[in-house]
Order: structure tokens, then C-alpha cells, then sequence
């Protein structure tokens, strides 16, 4: 039975968020630490669902890519399935996710037809991990151009060399050789860095996404945001771009607009 015919609270939608860390650190629980997130789930009246996954890094119990994408969408999965009882509508999911989140986001958010980003443990019946909408904050989605996108703001003086630790993150995740290139990146293979680049996903079936990112961001470069406004506008996939004046890695900084995302949402959620 419906959660309405059981006299339960109403079926509402659901913002899925996706926690940032450079992909080596966070925790489901820092959503509790994005006031606009959490204003955002309050006045639209949806549900907040914050998602965790296993991070890379040198330890032996860390995981390279692909296991982050296996595991936020074994979450939309579980959500989708146990919908009834979370009494969530399945067909109106909104992805957020700043900095690796992000990142994560827009994989799940444009890969749901790559079977390859799905990971081991769909059940059968199989369930699509589609979604409704994503907001995607200064996240990397072109790891075959983030090095260049970096060695960019380094040569118009905007950053120091110094400053691009989101490049030596992707080496971590993609578990990446060591190299002795220019390109730190150099090492890593092919494969995992096109695996790891959203972009490369993108097709007209692609949800309607809201994207920010600080134009002085030297952690990850604002023209990966670029690459992916050009790549969802060639999809004609509905998009809001954002690109702040002096903006930096911090959400802080970008002056986010809880009436601008909930407009976003009115005008691009089906009914």
C-alpha cells in the first residue's frame, strides 16, 4: 500500500546528497555542516538523504575508483527499493554534491546507462539508478583535462603550482604509477581516467543540473565546470551555470541562493 493509504507522512521527493573530501576523506555526516543544503531540503519540504561511500587512499583498506560510483549508486538502488517504506517518491531524486561529491554526483547522474559505474551488487530485478535533477558545487568531471585545466589558472597567474592538490587526489583515486611527467597524471591509465570523467557520459537522456564553481578555485579548476556546461548544452540537457567572480573552494565563498536552487527545482522537477 501507498504511505498515503497507510496514513503515513506523504510521499515527497528526496535530495541524495553526496559528501566532498578529495575523495580520501568526509562523511555522510558533514551534511549536517551545509546550511543551504539543509535549508533547501526544510523549505521545499523534501526528504534529506545523506550517502556515504568507501574512500581511496594509501592504506590497505582504502579503494580506488570505480568502488565510490559502486557504492552512491547501490544507495540510489537501496532508496528506490525501500521507497514505500522511506516513503520517498523514486522518481523524484535530486543529487547534490560539492567537490568530490560532486564529482561522484555527476557520475551517477550521467552514467546510469554505463553499466560499468553500476558496480556487483544490483538486485534482480534490476533497478535503474536514474535520477530527477542534479546540483553539482566545484566539482572535477574531465580528469583527462583537469591537469591542463590546473597548469591554466598556474600560467594566468590566478594559482601556484602549489595549489592544485585536486590533481594529486586524482592520482590517488585512479590509483595512478608513479611519474616522472610534467603531468602528474602521466601514470594513470586510460581507462580510469575516462571511467572517472563524466563528461564523457553525457547524452540528451541526462537530467536537468544546476552547476557552480568559483572562478579563483585552485583546488579544482572552474573550467572543468566549463567543459561540462559545454558538453550538457551540446547534449541539450537543461542546465544553470554558474561561474562566481573570486570564488574559492568553499562553498562559502560562492554565495549559494536557497531561493535560486528551489526555483531551479520548480521549474525542471516533473510533477
Amino acid at each position: 500500500a501507498s504511505a498515503e493509504s497507510r496514513g503515513a507522512n506523504p510521499v515527497r521527493p528526496a535530495i541524495v546528497f553526496i559528501h566532498g573530501g578529495a575523495w580520501l576523506a568526509g562523511d555522510k555526516e558533514d551534511v549536517l555542516d551545509e546550511p543551504v543544503i539543509l535549508d533547501a531540503a526544510e523549505q521545499a519540504g523534501f526528504h534529506l538523504i545523506s550517502v556515504g561511500y568507501r574512500l581511496a587512499g594509501i592504506a590497505p583498506d582504502t579503494a580506488p575508483w570505480p568502488a565510490q560510483i559502486h557504492d552512491v549508486n547501490a544507495a540510489i538502488r537501496w532508496i528506490k527499493q525501500n521507497a514505500a517504506m522511506l516513503d520517498v517518491d523514486p522518481e523524484r531524486l535530486v543529487l547534490v554534491g560539492g567537490s568530490a561529491g560532486a564529482h561522484i554526483a555527476a557520475a551517477a547522474a550521467y552514467g546510469s546507462d554505463v553499466n560499468e559505474l553500476q558496480g556487483p551488487e544490483n538486485l534482480v530485478p534490476p533497478t535503474q539508478t536514474d535520477v530527477a535533477l542534479a546540483f553539482l558545487i566545484f566539482g572535477a568531471y574531465d580528469m583527462n583535462m583537469i591537469s591542463q585545466d590546473g597548469f591554466d589558472l598556474v600560467d594566468d597567474g590566478t594559482c601556484n603550482v602549489l595549489d592544485l592538490v585536486g590533481i594529486t587526489a586524482v592520482v590517488v583515486l585512479l590509483d595512478c604509477g608513479f611519474s616522472l611527467e610534467v603531468d602528474p597524471l602521466a601514470g594513470c591509465s586510460q581507462d580510469a581516467l575516462d571511467s572517472a570523467s563524466p563528461v564523457m557520459n553525457v547524452d540528451s537522456s541526462d537530467p536537468p543540473s544546476y552547476l557552480v564553481h568559483g572562478r579563483d578555485d585552485c583546488v579544482v579548476p572552474y573550467l572543468q565546470t566549463v567543459g561540462m556546461e559545454s558538453a550538457l548544452n551540446i547534449a541539450g540537457v537543461t542546465n544553470e551555470t554558474m561561474i562566481v567572480a573570486d570564488g574559492v573552494h568553499d562553498s562559502m565563498s560562492l554565495m549559494l541562493d536557497v531561493e535560486g536552487i528551489l526555483e531551479f527545482i520548480d521549474d525542471n522537477m516533473e510533477p
